[in-house]
């Protein structure tokens, strides 16, 4: 039931995938993408690190009403999708966090948090949730190989960009991360000191267990990302 509030992300690995507009009405301010969705649910609490908003921004964007713990938007609507209100940016606690963002979501049943880019952000026209649609990095250890390839080995801030698409509540996001196409990372060894930060070297297609290289369309989608979470 799509009313009903979900305390915990989680990823539908069917991959099942649909496309559609992005908004209906009006362009979005970021990069445009047609977004996938697998149907997918939500999980969890305040953040606990990174980004506080900028005074700037709060001066040039309008701050809406509300309680940050649950996600204020910020800006004008930039338009509806299938009825609901479309937004490109928000604070949530102390993060500002825009469409594109890499963000880390809590898991169930004690899984490590689940790591996801926000690809769309949203208030449900039925009861006025905010929304995101997350599009799903995968760790090693979530694919067929368990991070065991004797090939360029896998390292444990090695991530995999997928297909799956899920819609969660806002308030799930758990913390700011951020994840970088290789060929955007300049020293891979001092972006990876910090434990927040990820690499995605290869996409994976958790149906067929198997992994492919990154498109023109993914590594687009990356610098996007990468502006994002700038």
């Amino acid at each position: 039931d799509p009313a009903t509030p979900i305390l915990q992300g989680k990823r539908n690995t069917a991959g099942k995938r649909w496309t559609d507009p992005w908004i209906e009405n009006a362009a979005p301010t970021t990069p445009s993408k047609d977004a996938g969705s697998s149907g997918g649910s939500p999980g969890a609490e305040p953040p606990s690190k990174k980004r506080k908003i900028q005074v700037s921004m709060r001066g040039a964007l309008p701050v809406h009403k509300g309680d940050p713990k649950e996600g204020v938007w910020v800006g004008e609507a930039a338009g509806t999708w299938k009825g609901n209100t479309v937004y490109t940016g928000c604070v949530l606690g102390q993060m500002y966090l825009p469409v594109h963002a890499d963000v880390f979501l809590r898991s169930d049943n004690g899984e490590e948090r689940y790591i996801a880019r926000i690809m769309r952000m949203y208030e449900r026209k039925e009861d006025g949730v905010k929304m995101v649609t997350c599009r799903w990095f995968y760790r090693a250890s979530e694919t067929v190989h368990h991070g065991k390839r004797k090939a360029n080995p896998v390292t444990r801030q090695e991530v995999f960009l997928s297909e799956v698409f899920d819609d969660n509540l806002l308030s799930t996001v758990d913390a700011a991360c951020e994840v970088r196409a290789e060929p955007l990372v300049d020293d891979i060894d001092t972006y990876l000191s910090d434990p927040s930060h990820f690499v995605c070297r290869h996409k994976y297609v958790p149906t067929a267990g198997a992994f492919k290289p990154l498109s023109e369309k993914d590594l687009r989608e990356a610098r996007a990302a990468y502006g994002a979470n700038a």
